[in-house]
């Protein structure tokens, strides 16, 4: 079996919805960074043996990674498949593109992870579902848990998780506050620089070059965002704070053989060292990336002492808490440029973000592991592990 490993890994920033990128197509954002990535890899692109595009909310009209390869120009010898599991879409992309390579099968991949929610169908029936009541400033609202409440119904499921594990409304309030005051401090250290890949987009005529992700909010009062009602039970701690906001965004990496990366003089950011994606039962619904991870690091033989950094996704702050919780990670080494609550939710690109994220996080800190887990929606989870070459 071969080693993958990552050459080079940018994401585009995340535009709110609607925002800077309402207007793009999946394919078009996506084929910006295609374009970029391969060029700041140093790898020509005629190499490339296949890539593979997670996207939660494809377009039926055609196949995402396909269509995004020929808009970058990349040639037409290259296949292209979209894979769709939701949250973790992109980071199984990831997965897929190096069990290629351990295999054999092919020597240098690019992956990636797409969502326009802008546009997606999901974004648009909420807000024809909710229309009338965000007029009204006031959200759907209901008296208790439904035992028979469905599992895609993520909100809910962060009230069961807050309940079960005993997280408070402020807990979760003080969460969403890091996250998003993380983010901020990275964005003036200059952090994210490496990994952001500016667009432009034109305004009324008016080039403008979109540089920071959308979704971060400035000095963040706390006591001001405790009044904030709930978005789904009358007594409920979910409010829309603490709960991420989806968004448009693109992110891509180029992954090849460890053999090959030295036969071509070039050295790679990290190591991908191994990978686990685990279902869960109703009873554990929302805890998918602490199973995962658990599932990972036990085949490893390792502990989560071991890792430096992890990036959890954020869909809620409840279901975050629960599972740093259930894993043991202090806050200093949990999503230490801000997560998903901050930086937004752009769907099945969002375990490509964080994969980028980590991986330049890891290069600036000199980290020896980091540590990827997310859950996605139907009970299910994922995580991969990291080296730092």
């Amino acid at each position: 079996m071969k080693n993958a490993v990552v050459v080079s890994a940018l994401r585009t920033p995340i535009g709110r919805v609607p925002g800077s990128f309402s207007s793009f197509s999946e394919a078009g954002l996506m084929s910006h960074c295609m374009k970029a990535v391969v060029t700041s890899s140093d790898i020509e692109s005629r190499l490339i043996d296949c890539v593979y595009v997670g996207c939660s909310y494809p377009p039926n009209s055609y196949n995402v990674a396909r269509k995004s390869l020929l808009d970058a120009g990349l040639p037409q010898t290259i296949p292209g498949v979209t894979i769709n599991c939701h949250c973790n879409a992109s980071s199984e992309a990831l997965v897929q593109g190096a069990n290629a390579i351990a295999t054999g099968d092919h020597e240098i991949v690019l992956v990636g992870g797409v969502d326009c929610m802008s546009k997606s169908s999901n974004s648009i029936g909420i807000l024809k579902r909710n229309i009338k009541a965000m007029l009204r400033n006031q959200l759907p609202s209901f008296d208790s848990i439904d035992e028979n409440y469905d599992e895609t119904q993520v909100n809910i499921v962060s009230e069961v998780l807050a309940r079960k594990y005993g997280i408070s409304r402020r807990e979760q309030d003080e969460f969403a506050c890091r996250s998003h005051q993380k983010a901020a401090h990275a964005y003036d250290k200059g952090y994210f620089n490496k990994e952001i890949l500016p667009i432009d987009v034109e305004f009324e005529g008016v080039i403008k070059s979109v540089r920071r992700d959308e979704n971060i909010l400035e000095n963040i009062d706390i006591e001001a965002v405790m009044n904030e009602g709930s978005i789904c039970l009358k007594d409920g701690t979910v409010t829309q704070f603490n709960s991420s906001h989806v968004g448009d965004g693109a992110a891509a990496m180029i992954i090849m053989s460890e053999d090959r990366a030295r036969k071509e003089g070039i050295k790679p950011i990290a190591k991908i060292i191994s990978s686990s994606i685990v279902g869960v039962d109703r009873e554990n619904i929302g805890m998918g990336a602490s199973a995962a991870a658990g599932k990972l690091l036990k085949k490893l033989k390792m502990e989560i002492k071991d890792i430096q950094f992890v990036e959890l996704n954020e869909p809620f702050a409840g279901i975050a808490i629960a599972n740093q919780y259930i894993m043991n990670i202090a806050d200093d080494r949990l999503n230490i440029q801000g997560g998903s609550i901050g930086l937004g939710y752009p769907g099945g690109c969002t375990g490509m973000r964080m994969c980028v994220t980590l991986l330049h996080s890891m290069q600036r800190l000199q980290s020896e592991f980091g540590l990827v887990a997310l859950n996605s929606t139907g009970g299910m989870g994922q995580s991969i592990l990291f080296g730092l070459s």
